[in-house]
């Protein structure tokens, strides 16, 4: 088998003439019997796109089923039932259809030739593995009485396998009949969506929103407008569409604070109420895209909208299945048609423009903006909003267009790569433009490599630019455009191997850093488990192989770091006993992840370590983090999330990176006429004529200030560590900005 990692969907090579074929644009319910090669029957979908200049583009997808009768269910029957639902699991091959040429009489059939695509969910990729054969079949029109009188039309041949071995034939392959194939139209479109809003009381979701004539990059001023609903905007893409408008219950979960106010939602806020709403679904599975409407999405984002469920936070093993919009988030622009107060809410084109780019990520869809030239969707609400101009302002520059390549993804990439609950990742992006070689890079790691076992591994990825020209390259690890995965093998057993990759979140397409010559930049990883469970099970020698995939205005692929990590076994019985818990448990991960009260028995996980003196060191940052974010009625509070921290404690940069900002919070806070600290003892020193720098350095503040100045001396000491490591003599732009950062929040001269 030919192994692919998504090239064999190339677009252009996929138009086919339209060669008299009779059969209608939409899609086919697709039978195959007695298909031994791969799992026996198989059923599925087949899409069939007519294009411009007598062209079209037919793919599909197949599954397993053991359900009964569905000759009678799906063929005889006369009506077109609409597109089913298959499970994931019982997903099996993509089908590309090579050729199909058709005929103008009834007597001749329709010739499909195929080539067919094997699925397996490898853990570094989604990979696919191309059966070595080509397939084609005969198909012939048939109208068949059923049992109500009705005339049912399907078409219907045997399939034919050709195998690439010596023959007699003049095209070498030998022909060999492996089943029968039949389809029959079932929608006129090619795919469906179901959508279920979540809303509260008072939240008026956007039904339609006024559509510009033209795109953002017309010369001409075409202020022209027109109405768009929701069904207009997937009709776009030839797809079946439904919507359901479900106001909360807010006994059920709070949109708003005991005193009243909007409350931000964090990540573990969004991960919760994910969970419940799973509870409470009807149906084993249905690919239903499910948008959560909140006030404001906190975790210090700053986002319009979030999907947020996939890799590590999807703990129900249905990805992306729920994203996220902030309808209260405001709208700061200097439109003169928009008022200075407003609010997303207030604005139906931007609200309609958040929730269906949002919408779209649960599609799969990406932000990478180089996928086309023109204005669309998928360039973020900011993009427009720092675009507007007298003749096109803000919102009516808003372009609720996909791409070209977007939309061809949604009529014609794999099922398990556009429904919901699908693969987690679809193939990598390619470019036109020449790509960044390794050699223009350098990697290595630096982190804590003697870990105590139970705690998690944390580990600080070095890039240093070594060629002669500038690199621009993400500022932080964000979805679509940087990710890691890896793999971890041990020294004391050949057979063990835990496979790990990175949890993703969206972040800003605009935020770069540019790398001059031997500048370095770093990355942040931790490690605990992955898809097969905890990553160091038991003390000993491990090795990370770490992949890097870098996409941003060049494509960048940096691979091949593997550090040593050393596991230690903890001294006593009862650290050792705690750690086997912590291990045992999937949420102790989600929990440093994510954050939040809601995961009882890793709480309470949580708050043992935190009182162990050998695994305190590698939680205290994760408990800083949690008490850093809000969830539900409890605020982020910086100030006791810092006090969380020792002068001991285990962080990596992105981690210091947070404590610095708690830092500087605390500091204006500090700095304000209204702060009146419970934690500081002596009320004498909550004076307003001091400053934080006074406040460190209080004597009668020991168990706050005091504390966290000894962190904050610390981090000081580890970043010039970090600064220049031996191996390097790169100027590390990171480091510095944490430093000049650090320098301002101790108000050193």
């Amino acid at each position: 088998m030919t192994v692919y990692d998504g090239d064999f969907f190339n677009p252009k090579l996929a138009e086919l003439k339209q060669l008299n074929v009779q059969l209608n644009e939409g899609t086919y319910i697709l039978l195959i019997n007695h298909f031994p090669l791969l799992y026996g029957s198989l059923a599925g979908t087949l899409r069939i796109e007519k294009l411009p200049r007598n062209r079209l583009m037919a793919s599909g997808d197949l599954y397993t089923s053991c359900e009964p009768d569905l000759f009678d269910k799906w063929i005889l029957n006369k009506n077109k039932t609409g597109i089913p639902d298959f499970h994931p699991k019982d997903y099996r091959t993509y089908l590309k259809v090579v050729e199909l040429v058709g005929s103008e009489s009834d007597n001749i059939p329709h010739k499909m030739t195929f080539k067919l695509y094997k699925y397996s969910e490898n853990p570094f990729e989604s990979l696919w593995q191309e059966i070595d054969n080509t397939f084609s079949v005969e198909l012939f029109k048939n109208l068949t009485e059923n049992a109500n009188d009705r005339i049912a039309e399907y078409w219907h041949g045997m399939l034919i396998k050709h195998e690439k071995e010596p023959s007699h034939e003049p095209s070498g392959y030998n022909r060999r009949i492996v089943g029968n194939l039949t389809i029959k139209e079932i929608s006129n479109n090619l795919r469906k969506a179901a959508i279920q809003v979540y809303m509260p009381e008072g939240v008026d979701f956007p039904l339609k929103a006024r559509s510009p004539l033209g795109s953002l990059d017309d010369n001409s001023d075409q202020t022209m407008e027109k109405s768009l609903d929701w069904h207009g905007f997937f009709k776009r893409f030839k797809w079946q569409f439904q919507i359901s408008l479900q106001k909360t219950d807010p006994q059920q979960w709070p949109w708003t604070t005991s005193s009243g106010e909007e409350r931000e939602w964090s990540t573990a806020d969004l991960h919760e109420y994910m969970l419940m709403m799973s509870e409470n679904s009807e149906c084993e599975y249905s690919p239903i895209s499910r948008l959560i409407c909140v006030p404001k999405i906190g975790d210090r984002t700053g986002a319009w909208g979030i999907m947020f469920d996939q890799t590590s936070t999807d703990s129900n093993k249905i990805p992306r299945e729920v994203s996220a919009v902030a309808y209260a988030k405001q709208l700061r622009t200097t439109s003169d048609n928009l008022k200075s107060e407003m609010i997303l809410a207030d604005c139906p084109e931007a609200f309609f423009f958040v929730s269906a780019h949002e919408i779209m990520h649960t599609f799969n869809l990406t932000d990478n903006p180089k996928k086309c030239s023109h204005s669309h969707i998928m360039l973020g609400l900011n993009y427009f909003i720092n675009r507007g101009s007298p003749s096109r302002p803000f919102p009516q520059n808003l372009s609720y267009e996909l791409c070209d390549g977007d939309e061809r993804e949604l009529k014609h990439y794999p099922d398990i790569w556009v429904y919901p609950g699908g693969s987690l990742h679809k193939p990598t992006e390619r470019f036109d433009h020449d790509q960044i070689s390794s050699s223009d890079l350098e990697i290595f790691v630096n982190g804590d490599h003697d870990v105590v076992l139970g705690g998690p591994v944390r580990l600080d990825i070095t890039i240093k630019n070594i060629s002669k020209r500038k690199i621009n390259i993400p500022r932080q690890i964000s979805s679509h455009r940087i990710r890691y995965w890896g793999e971890v093998t041990s020294a004391n057993s050949a057979r063990f191997s835990r496979i790990f990759k990175k949890t993703i979140y969206e972040l800003s397409l605009d935020d770069n850093i540019t790398l001059n010559k031997n500048e370095s930049y770093h990355y942040s990883v931790i490690l605990t488990r992955g898809p097969h469970g905890c990553l160091f099970p038991k003390a000993g020698i491990y090795t990370a192989s770490i992949y890097l995939l870098i996409m941003t205005d060049k494509h960048i692929l940096v691979s091949n770091t593997k550090p040593s990590i050393r596991i230690t076994s903890p001294r006593s019985e009862r650290t050792k006993h705690l750690a086997k818990c912590i291990l045992s448990d999937p949420d102790m991960q989600l929990l440093g992840l994510i954050g939040g009260d809601g995961f009882a028995n890793a709480m309470s996980l949580l708050n043992e370590a935190l009182q162990d003196n050998e695994l305190a060191p590698y939680y205290e940052a994760i408990e800083f983090n949690r008490l850093n974010s809000p969830f539900r009625d409890r605020k982020a509070n910086p100030l006791a999330a810092l006090s969380a921290l020792r002068p001991n404690s285990k962080y990596n940069l992105e981690e210091i990176d947070t404590i610095l900002t708690a830092a500087e919070e605390v500091k204006t806070q500090v700095e304000s006429s209204d702060f009146t600290p419970e934690s500081i003892q002596d009320s004498s020193d909550a004076s307003t004529s001091l400053s934080f720098s006074d406040l460190l350095n209080s004597p009668s503040n020991a168990n706050t200030f005091a504390t966290i100045n000894l962190i904050l001396q610390r981090i000081k000491t580890d970043l010039q560590h970090k600064a220049k490591p031996s191996n390097s003599e790169s100027i590390s732009k990171g480091i510095d900005e944490l430093n000049i950062r650090l320098h301002n929040i101790l108000g050193n001269d």
